[in-house]
């Protein structure tokens, strides 16, 4: 499990993951709009007619086309870098096939973790939920304590979609949602064992720096961190955009668009009460704040042994590298803050326009090395 899924990122075109799921994206999108689920407006509970529309969820569209995608590109981009380049810096195999037998043996020995992701992913998150969230509720037509929305909308409107085509939508939906969140999972995994797969080697190795490779003492660890963030910023995003729609069904607004908004506006005063919120059973908030765990415990492992790594080269006092490990922290914790505060607050909407500018600049610009490279470059072409 754990080298095939390896070999899932490392090999091929740097684009094959990424498109597949972006493929997969765009038929269950294409099949919504045939099947006349794509846009779809439904009265809830209190009276309000809401959008349920699959094209309507950004956890099903802005998440598997956009955001998935880019963390896979970014995921396969480290693998390759740490396995074909950068690792035989530090091992003492040097290049060749016995540094990829010992990369090999190392994501082995992960093996186990895989096979928990993979049973947590695909027999529970994915056939348990479906059962109890579509399967059952079609087939007793009967949505108990869950909204109505696309997934069982052949249970109020079966003369648009009926029961048969509803239970192979979303089987397949839920199918393709398992398998891209197992290798959702199987990244961070790649990605600790990176991260302690760098660290183990720095401290066996006398300098960072060898052979023909003339690059400063602390570049691979440099380039190591800035390769989670950027994952742990995608996998924050997801995160955020699930419990933004699973907290948008709760609410008393009819569209996404304009709940947040109502919610921007409502700084003013215009702010819903408590008793405008439905109560139903919302799974999908369990799921994000696993992500964020996740994420989050990735993330702050790749840190602290980056930072031990170059600590222990003498790379690290008080300058550049550890301001820069700072702001990578700050971001994190910005959008860790936007994800607890959805819904939580009135003006919510506010500091996710500032976490999501903050996570988009974050992208593209890890590193304040590039501050001051555009910095540099302006002052040239100016004289």
């Amino acid at each position: 499990m754990a080298r095939t899924t390896e070999a899932v990122f490392n090999r091929g075109s740097p684009l094959d993951l990424s498109a597949s799921v972006f493929a997969g994206a765009v038929a269950l999108g294409f099949s919504s709009y045939f099947l006349g689920i794509h846009s779809i407006v439904f009265p809830q509970a209190n009276g309000v007619i809401k959008q349920v529309g699959y094209l309507w969820a950004p956890n099903w569209t802005l998440l598997f086309m956009v955001l998935m995608p880019l963390y896979f590109v970014f995921v396969r981009d480290l693998v390759v870098f740490w396995r074909g380049t950068r690792r035989s810096l530090l091992s003492p195999e040097g290049e060749g096939i016995a540094n990829d037998d010992m990369w090999v043996r190392k994501v082995a020995t992960f093996s186990v973790t895989y096979w928990a992701a993979f049973l947590v992913c695909l027999p529970i998150a994915t056939v348990l939920q479906w059962i109890d969230r579509c399967l059952g509720p079609l087939l007793t037509r009967d949505t108990g304590n869950y909204p109505v929305e696309w997934a069982r909308m052949a249970i109020e409107r079966p003369h648009v979609i009926s029961i048969p085509e509803a239970v192979a939508f979303t089987g397949f939906a839920y199918l393709y949602m398992g398998v891209v969140f197992f290798l959702f999972f199987a990244g961070l995994i790649l990605l600790f064992t990176i991260a302690h797969d760098s660290w183990e080697l720095g401290r066996k190795s006398e300098s960072w720096v060898d052979r023909e490779y003339q690059c400063q003492p602390n570049q691979v660890g440099l380039k190591i961190m800035r390769g989670i963030f950027r994952c742990c910023i995608l996998g924050l995003l997801i995160a955020i955009c699930m419990k933004l729609q699973s907290t948008f069904m709760l609410s008393s607004e009819s569209t996404i668009t304009g709940w947040l908004a109502s919610d921007f506006l409502s700084v003013l005063g215009n702010h819903e009460k408590a008793s405008d919120w439905l109560e139903y059973s919302m799974p999908t908030n369990y799921s994000s704040l696993l992500i964020v765990l996740a994420t989050c415990t990735v993330f702050l492992y790749g840190l602290i042994r980056v930072h031990a790594a170059l600590r222990q080269q003498g790379e690290i006092g008080h300058g550049r590298n550890q301001r820069e490990f700072r702001i990578m922290l700050a971001r994190v914790a910005l959008l860790v803050i936007v994800y607890v505060l959805i819904g939580a607050i009135a003006g919510f909407s506010i500091l996710l326009c500032i976490g999501l500018l903050s996570a988009i600049y974050g992208l593209v610009y890890p590193s304040i090395d590039t501050w001051r490279a555009t910095d540099q470059g302006e002052k040239q072409s100016v004289s």
